[in-house]
């Protein structure tokens, strides 16, 4: 499959978008939030292969993430004495790294050629093989 030089280039950011999303998964992880953790590896999986469906995926799941840190991290703090340097910081990294990804996944020219372009791809790949 040739890629137009946008679309190349929205696969290299797509890449990196992935690598954060593992970063969020597994920080998600170490936040106690293991339902969002498990479906952020398998989100981030399927954006590197470019699947339009797992970016919208990945999309929704950076918007719930963020209300849910802060109901796990309003339970944590009024549950715990000490309130985890540890958790903290993952909480905190995993917000930032929500914004970064929400924003490139939604509003990178680059990245939606790249999407839109091996969708195109898998759908005539489909029809040549009249599967669809």
């Amino acid at each position: 499959m040739t890629l137009s030089d946008s679309a190349e280039r929205g696969r290299k950011t797509a890449a990196a978008v992935s690598v954060m999303c593992f970063v969020i998964s597994a920080f998600s992880l170490l936040t106690f939030n293991i339902p969002m953790a498990a479906m952020g590896f398998a989100a981030a999986y399927h954006i590197k292969k470019g699947s339009l469906t797992a970016r919208n995926f990945a999309i929704l799941l950076r918007i719930a993430d963020v209300p849910v840190l802060a109901l796990i991290s309003a339970v944590a703090a009024r549950f715990t004495g000490d309130f985890l340097p540890v958790y903290v910081i993952a909480v905190g990294v995993t917000a930032v790294l929500d914004v970064v990804s929400l924003l490139i996944l939604m509003f990178g020219r680059n990245i939606n050629a790249y999407f839109k372009e091996t969708y195109a791809a898998s759908g005539e790949n489909a029809e040549d093989n009249d599967t669809q």
